[in-house]
């Protein structure tokens, strides 16, 4: 990915574990984490 907006400082990949870490510790926007939490559960990533 390529940032072209200025939004984004960086990209980093994670595992799902981080990404839920991470999204418990306020790390992600609201939208940002109620979407990639949905995504998370809807591909049973966890239970």
């Amino acid at each position: 990915p390529v940032n072209h907006d200025g939004e984004v400082s960086g990209f980093i990949q994670m595992d799902v574990a981080e990404v839920a870490a991470r999204i418990l510790a306020d790390e992600f926007t609201t939208d940002a984490a109620l979407v990639t939490a949905d995504f998370i559960l809807r591909r049973n990533r966890i239970a």
